[in-house]
């Protein structure tokens, strides 16, 4: 079975349906504080949000010297986990302004960590909350 690319350049090893791989629940990772670096190649500045599936931080990537959207997603369930880095595999390959661009995914100790275009402005609630919108 061909799988994608990882964001290194090598193949990524993704676990099949009942093989061996260990597999767990939803786990939060820990709070992420600003200041502390992510995989040394992010430095948390801030959080963004945090919802049902994971929290987003404001963190700038070092090397870049750029801000990015830092998303860390709760699961630790290994199938869950390969799913959503093919994902952002797929993503990365959009270029379109209404779509946010990817970066970077990888896992970082245990969970899922995608880094992407920040985009700076009201969230969507308060956006909504603005002014009356339409659909046209």
């Amino acid at each position: 079975m061909e799988h994608p690319p990882s964001f290194g350049g090598t193949q990524t090893e993704f676990p099949t349906e009942g093989s061996d791989a260990p597999t767990t629940a939803i786990d939060e990772p820990s709070p992420r504080e600003p200041g502390t670096f992510v995989a040394e190649d992010y430095r948390i500045e801030g959080r963004l949000g945090q919802g049902a599936m994971g929290v987003v931080y404001l963190a700038r990537q070092i090397k870049l010297d750029r801000l990015v959207a830092l998303k860390e997603l709760h699961t630790r369930d290994r199938f869950q986990t390969q799913r959503l880095l093919r994902e952002a595999v797929a993503m990365a390959r959009l270029d379109h302004p209404n779509v946010v661009r990817v970066f970077d995914a990888r896992e970082v100790d245990g969970h899922p960590l995608i880094a992407m275009e920040h985009v700076s402005g009201p969230t969507l609630g308060e956006w909504c909350r603005q002014r009356r919108r339409t659909f046209r």
